[in-house]
C-alpha cells in the first residue's frame, strides 16, 4: 500500500512540473524568435534609407545621379558633357534642381519661333541660357525682333540658328543680357559677321568666341545642310579658325572638313 501511495505522488509531482516547465520556456522562445526576426527588419529598411537619401540628393551619390539625369535630357555625348563642366554656368547647371532644368528647357524651347532649331546643342554651348529666371518669352520674342531688323535683305535669322545653334546661342544669351533696348551693333565683330550671314562665319570659332565642340557641332550640319545662306564651304576651308589659327587642332579639323569636299 505504502508504495502505491509513493507511485500516485510522484505521477501528481510530474504533472505539476510540466505546465511550469512549458510556461518558463515560452518567454525564452518568444524572446529568441524576436531576436531571429529583428535583424531582417532592419535589413529591409536599410534600401528604403538609401533610396530616400539619394532622392533628397544628399551626399555625392545624389549629386552624381542628378548630373546624369541631366546630361540625359541634353542627350549629351562624352564631348558634349566635358563642354557643359568647363564653364562655371554649366557646373551650375549640372547641379540645378531636374524639375527646375527640365522646366527652363521646355520653356526655352517654346519661346523660339525656330521648331527646329538644336535647343540641346545651344545650351550645351551655352548653359548661362539656363541660369534666366525671368519672362523667357518675352525675352526671346524682344531679341528677336531686334535681331531680324539687323539681319540684312536675303539673311534669315532662322536658316542660321538651325545651322549653327552654337552661334546663335551666343548671341541670343548677350542680346538677352542687354538693357533696355536689345542693341545688336554693340556685339562683338564676329557675332556681327555671323549674324550677317558674311562669308566670315566662322569668325566666331577663330576667335574663341565659340567652343571647339560647338566648331565640330557645326561641321557635323554640312551632312544634310549643304548650302548655308551666305557662306560656302570652300570659305571655310580658306579660312577656319581651326585650320588657321589653332593648329593645334589642324588634323582633326581636315578629318572633319575632308568629309565635304
Amino acid at each position: 500500500f505504502f508504495f502505491i501511495l509513493l507511485s500516485t505522488g510522484c505521477l501528481l509531482l510530474l504533472d505539476d512540473r510540466e505546465p511550469m516547465a512549458a510556461s518558463a520556456a515560452a518567454p525564452r522562445l518568444a524572446f529568441r524568435e524576436s531576436r531571429r526576426l529583428a535583424p531582417r527588419i532592419r535589413r529591409r529598411s536599410r534600401p528604403l534609407v538609401a533610396s530616400l537619401s539619394t532622392h533628397d540628393g544628399g551626399g555625392d551619390r545624389g549629386d552624381l545621379s542628378r548630373q546624369r539625369r541631366v546630361r540625359s535630357l541634353l542627350a549629351a555625348d562624352d564631348a558634349a558633357w566635358v563642354q557643359v563642366m568647363s564653364t562655371p554656368e554649366g557646373k551650375a547647371m549640372a547641379e540645378m534642381d531636374l524639375h527646375t532644368f527640365a522646366l527652363r528647357m521646355l520653356r526655352l524651347r517654346e519661346a523660339l519661333p525656330v521648331p527646329a532649331v538644336d535647343v540641346c546643342a545651344m545650351v550645351v554651348e551655352q548653359p548661362a541660357l539656363m541660369a534666366f529666371d525671368g519672362d523667357i518669352d518675352s525675352a526671346v520674342a524682344r531679341v528677336w525682333r531686334a535681331l531680324e531688323d539687323c539681319t540684312p535683305p536675303g539673311v534669315h535669322l532662322e536658316n542660321l540658328a538651325e545651322v549653327c545653334p552654337a552661334g546663335f546661342a551666343h548671341v541670343l544669351r548677350r542680346c538677352m543680357a542687354m538693357e533696355g533696348d536689345v542693341k545688336p551693333e554693340l556685339l562683338d565683330q564676329n557675332l556681327l559677321k555671323w549674324l550677317r550671314g558674311t562669308r566670315e562665319w566662322f569668325g566666331i570659332f577663330s576667335a574663341r568666341v565659340g567652343s571647339e565642340w560647338g566648331y565640330r557641332h557645326t561641321m557635323g550640319g554640312y551632312k544634310t545642310v549643304k548650302q548655308v545662306p551666305g557662306t560656302s564651304c570652300d570659305a571655310f576651308k580658306q579660312g577656319s579658325a581651326y585650320l588657321a589659327k589653332n593648329k593645334h587642332l589642324r588634323p582633326q579639323a581636315s578629318k572633319v572638313v575632308s568629309k565635304y569636299e
